[in-house]
Order: structure tokens, then sequence, then C-alpha cells
């Protein structure tokens, strides 16, 4: 039953549950009410002291406020919570007046009060898969969500991620830009703790022990080494040792950076390495370990400048900034190999095998089709990409993984950077060579 009356303002109070938080600039609205009253009416429900609560018309009741009314016409009606809940959440979605956040915090106030998901999409008119997206970002921190400069899409990308304490970090420390890297780079991360889980309880099923963590430090001392390999890329099923080594016999040891595996056998005691030998071999074992991880973190570093570059459109400034690289890289003699034609086939982003050329087709200008096409849409791109594929980007030396202040990686840096491409905090620092890993020694272990 709707009752409709005037109701002294000072009676009326805003709903504590109201979706909409920030109600926005009132000035012309309240401008409008001074000059010609209000022309809709509130929806209010009675409290049981007497005074009111708005259900529909919180805008306009604080505008009556800065407008100096008294009372104002309201709708006074009988509603139950949920009823005003759902009344409230769809009258401001109707007016598009809600952020993505206020909506979540909506939705899940409605999924609270029983509702399900296919009810609330149809009494919002948004479809299921958005009622889920929202009520995902409704589980996140608001402060983090606030401070951020993130987009819808970047939130439904979280959701690859399941642990809720997982993404309010990732937002956290991603609040700008490259949430999806860090994303990816989790999930890899979470891929890597599950092989490596796999791993151990495969090698405890065939009684393979590890290297007690005493000895770990000495192993090359105490141990002889029968192989080592990066336990994300094979299965543990796949694992093959020398026949003359029983499983029983064989010991393991994970690398403490990256994601190596070492397997031993127990020397004789007469075998046993002496301080100089076994130091020698564990700096070996660190050595190649450290490559490794620092190989693993430029290709990361590589795959991501591969898909900015191909995203990258073409301006007027886009020519001079790859020509002035070309030219820093051609007279500092850093760039010293020529580009294969697989290499300008990758660049041009067709298969090799499709697009092989003889070379009287070569002189005739019988070029592929595709390739011309991809050149002529944008030429500086393509040249820069032909750069890239001569050499990647890294800054280590391939043997020692000591830091390599090299003219090619820092340049293609610099042009990249001319065109937007943000690095990433760990980038910069193994650009820069502040990061830890280069100061890192087999001592550290």
């Amino acid at each position: 039953m709707e009752t409709l009356k005037q109701i002294s303002i000072n009676l009326i109070d805003p709903h504590p549950e109201n979706p909409r938080k920030n109600l926005g600039d009132l000035t012309e609205l309240a401008e409008s009410i001074k000059t010609n009253g209000i022309m809709q009416n509130l929806t209010i429900v009675p409290k049981n002291d007497g005074r009111y609560t708005a259900v529909i018309g919180h805008r306009r009741l604080a505008a009556a406020k800065l407008a100096g009314l008294e009372t104002v016409p309201c709708a006074v009606v009988d509603m139950d919570r949920k009823t005003q809940l759902s009344t409230m959440l769809l009258e401001n979605m109707q007016r598009s007046e809600l952020s993505y956040i206020e909506q979540a915090d909506g939705f899940q106030l409605m999924l609270d009060l029983g509702e399900t998901v296919e009810s609330i999409s149809e009494m919002s008119g948004f479809s299921k898969d958005t009622v889920k997206h929202r009520l995902e970002i409704a589980k996140l921190d608001k402060n983090n969500i606030l401070d951020s400069d993130l987009t819808l899409e970047d939130f439904a990308y979280l959701e690859k991620i399941s642990d809720i304490s997982v993404r309010n970090t990732l937002i956290k420390n991603n609040k700008h830009d490259y949430i999806k890297y860090a994303v990816d780079r989790e999930l890899q991360n979470i891929e890597k703790k599950k092989k490596k889980q796999q791993w151990i309880d495969y090698l405890e099923n065939k009684g393979v022990r590890p290297i007690p963590e005493e000895e770990c430090r000495d192993a090359w001392k105490i141990y002889n080494s029968i192989k080592g390999f990066s336990y994300s890329a094979v299965n543990p099923e796949e694992l093959e040792l020398p026949e003359e080594t029983p499983l029983n016999e064989t010991f393991y040891k994970f690398e403490t950076w990256g994601d190596w595996i070492y397997f031993y056998k127990k020397k004789p005691e007469t075998e046993v390495d002496s301080e100089a030998e076994a130091s020698r071999k564990r700096a070996e074992e660190f050595r190649i370990a450290k490559i490794a991880e620092l190989d693993e973190k430029f290709d990361r570093f590589n795959e991501r400048v591969k898909a900015f570059v191909n995203e990258l459109s073409e301006d007027k400034k886009t020519l001079p900034i790859v020509l002035r690289l070309f030219v820093e890289i051609q007279m500092s003699g850093s760039c010293y190999s020529s580009v294969e034609d697989t290499e300008f086939c990758e660049a041009a982003g067709v298969d090799w095998e499709e697009a092989d050329m003889t070379d009287e087709e070569i002189i005739a200008g019988n070029l592929n089709s595709e390739i011309l096409y991809n050149i002529d849409r944008k030429p500086a791109v393509f040249l820069l990409k032909a750069i890239l594929c001569v050499k990647s980007i890294k800054t280590y030396k391939s043997y020692s993984g000591e830091y390599d202040e090299n003219v090619f990686s820092l340049c293609a840096v610099k042009a990249l950077k001319n065109f937007g491409f943000k690095l990433t905090k760990e980038e910069q620092q193994l650009i820069d060579g502040t990061h830890e890993i280069y100061g890192r020694t087999c001592e550290d272990e």
C-alpha cells in the first residue's frame, strides 16, 4: 500500500545500505529544486520511532536539504529489507548511476539475501556473466581497487587466480599497469609449485631420497652428480637415470633459485672430494642454475616486448625512433648478425615454409604478397620487429651470469620506452644492473 504525503525533511534518513555511495555534485539539482520544487516524489519506508528511511530519491533528498526545503513529497510504502535493497539497486542501475564497485556490492547484498546469479541477472538486465564478474569484484579489497587504474577487463583476467588474497596482493603491487603480466607470472609460479610437488611425490614413491639439508651445501663434496635439468620442462614419469644407478641409491636436491633439480649418487668414503674440488663443483652448479634463472626472466621480458611491438601503431614519430635505434646499434657494432629469411617472416607475421621463395623469384620481385602487405602497412614497425629478431634483449653474460651493459639491449629498451613501453620494477632492475641476482654468489646459498 502506498500513501502520498508531505514529510518533514528532518524526519527522513538516507538508507544505510544504498548501493550508491557517491551522490555526485548536487549544486545544479539544488538550484532547480529552489526554482521549481521537487518534481518527483521520494519513496520512503516508515521506522518504528516515527522516522523514515529513503529508498528512492537520495539525491533529491540531499539536494532539497541544500535548497532549504522543510518538507518533501513522499510515497510512504511498506517494504521488507530484501525488496528495499533490490529497489534501490535497480533504480540506480536503470539510470546508469552506479560504479562497477557499487554494482558489485549491490549484487553481493542481493546474493546474501537469497537471490541467485540467474535471478539477479533477470532483475537487473545484466547478463549472467556480468553478474558473476561483479560478484568476483565484490570479494576484493575495495581500498586497493579505488587506488588503482585497473579496468573491468583487468579484473576479469584476475579471476584466473582462485586465491582472493593473491588477487589482492597482485592489485596492490600492480595498481596502474601490467596486471595481466603479473597474473601470467603468478599462474606460472602456481604451475611450478604443482610440478615441484609432483616430483617430490613421485620420487618419494620410488624411494629416491632428498639430500639431507645439512649436506646440501657440500653436496658436490659428498656426492657424484648424475644429471640436472629444469623440472618444469619434464614430467616425473620421463625421468631417465643411468642403468647402473638404482633409484634407491639415488638422491636429489632442488636448486634454491630457479626450477632446477639435481640427482646424485653418494661417493665411497675413499672418493670424497677435497674441499677445493667440492667448492669448484658447487660453484659450477650455482653458475648453471643462475644462468637458467636469468634465461627464464629475460625470456618472459622478451615475450612481453614482442607482444607490445605486435600491437604498436605507426605514426610520424615511429620511423625516426626506429631509424635512430638502427643507427645506434650499427655504429656501436652491437648488432653483428644479419637477419635470416626466417626472421623476416617472423617479423612480418608469415609462416616461413609458406613464404619460402627461390632466388629467381626474389630477383624478379615476386615477394610473398602477405609479407609485402604487412611491410607496406607498417614499414617502421616491421623494421623494429626485424631488429628485435636479430638479438634478444638481455643484460647478462651468457657464461657467468654477470651484469653486461651491452649497447643493443640498452638502446632497444630506450626506443621501446619512447613508444610508451613501461618496464616492471623487476625488468628495470634487470636492465640497469641493480637486480639482486647479479650480486648473488654460491656462498649465499
